[in-house]
């Protein structure tokens, strides 16, 4: 189900329109202001975002640059309420990045139907982006990954030709199940800082194992973004090569015996 965030000051209006969007099957989150309304974007992460523009506190023009400016919320449609057309906040508002404004009082059909035309041209964006984005990954020369709620919902063939599974397995298992149980901890960490938003990329050497229970060292690359509402990892990976680690120890070793 598609979620809606509504942001509006006005307890009459709010009520309204939360009223008629769950009738329409919609999940349905609802602010008071726009400091509210700036939070549980940032939590839940809507499909779409109604917001009314004239507001204390935080208006909604306000809101609609702050949303702009995150990653996490910067694509999500915004619809603006508006009880003074003016073209002024209008036109300001359009600038920001609004998708679309509805002057209030507001048609029940109208709002109806401009919510179901941003979604659907929403979707029609991130199908076809995701579509390129795919063809893109599938054709790298790294081992690539898209990870949700620690599953797989997309690896590329190099991916599979390393660790060995089918793309019927992979997307059966949990991801932590391919990282060798020394190394655990030190991804799990690296996993909970991205997802918390205290850092937004990692890079680092880990240890996977194949199908095989086989150990692959790789260096791995991977960075939070936001697929269809949800957080989402998105990674790759490149084995080092045996020769490499061998000359590192070899290295290491030597400069051991000089200090010694």
């Amino acid at each position: 189900m598609k979620k809606i965030l509504i942001i509006e000051d006005d307890d009459t209006s709010r009520n309204t329109i939360v009223d008629a969007l769950e009738l329409e099957g919609y999940i349905v989150h609802a602010a008071i202001n726009g400091e509210e309304g700036i939070k549980m974007a940032q939590e839940f992460l809507p499909n779409l975002i109604i917001c009314d523009i004239r507001m204390p506190g935080k208006n909604g023009l306000e809101v609609c640059q702050i949303l702009q400016k995150e990653d996490n919320t910067a694509t999500i449609p915004f619809i603006f309420l508006t009880a003074n057309a003016e073209l002024s906040d209008i036109r300001l508002g359009l600038q920001l990045g609004a998708d679309d404004y509805i002057t209030k009082p507001f048609d029940y059909d109208e709002l109806i139907s401009s919510i179901s035309r941003r979604l659907e041209k929403h979707q029609r964006i991130i199908e076809t982006t995701e579509s390129k984005f795919k063809i893109l990954l599938e054709n790298s020369l790294y081992g690539t990954f898209i990870m949700q709620e620690n599953k797989i919902i997309f690896a590329n063939n190099k991916f599979h030709k390393t660790l060995l599974y089918s793309k019927e397995e992979i997307i059966r298992i949990n991801f932590y199940d391919i990282i060798h149980k020394g190394s655990l901890d030190f991804f799990r960490n690296k996993v909970f800082r991205c997802l918390s938003g205290i850092d937004r990329k990692a890079q680092f050497e880990t240890v996977f194992l194949n199908k095989n229970k086989k150990e692959i060292n790789v260096e791995l690359f991977f960075g939070l973004t936001n697929i269809n509402g949800k957080a989402t990892i998105i990674g790759s990976f490149n084995e080092i090569d045996s020769n490499k680690i061998n000359n590192i120890e070899d290295l290491d070793n030597a400069i051991k015996r000089i200090i010694d």
